[in-house]
């Protein structure tokens, strides 16, 4: 069973989130934070084994927040779920750590296989990303 805890400051995308997987059998919801500082709050009292982390967050940004779960929970598989297309950064949290990079436009019938697919083990990142900047 994948038990999955969301981590977005915008409450539309985590309950966009939710109703995606809603469906999915072996994907089950159990917490959600808008901010890295509630989910570092929260961790220890979840049974979360995989995390869907958003990039871009007030406060404790999501590349600090990685930083901060890899010092406390170093085989929990963090996903990245941005609007942001940077290669580049993904690249970067990978190295630091991440298991995979979702980009928001992933068409919404593959985040569950994807989400599956990470929790074996597999490495992700969308192929909407490139190389270009988004400025």
């Amino acid at each position: 069973m994948i038990k999955l805890f969301i981590v977005d400051d915008h409450v539309l995308i985590r309950e966009g989130i939710k109703d995606v997987i809603d469906e999915a059998e072996d994907i089950q919801i159990v917490g959600e934070a808008a901010t890295g500082e509630e989910l570092l709050g929260q961790l220890n009292s979840t049974d979360a084994n995989m995390i869907i982390l958003d990039l871009s967050m007030p406060g404790m940004g999501g590349k600090e927040t990685l930083l901060e779960l890899m010092d406390k929970k170093p085989s929990l598989p963090i996903v990245f779920f941005s609007m942001h297309h940077d290669r580049t950064m993904a690249d970067q949290l990978l190295d630091i750590g991440a298991a995979g990079y979702i980009t928001k436009d992933t068409d919404i019938n593959d985040i569950v296989d994807i989400i599956r697919r990470i929790h074996c083990g597999e490495i992700y990142i969308s192929p909407t990303t490139s190389f270009d900047f988004d400025f």
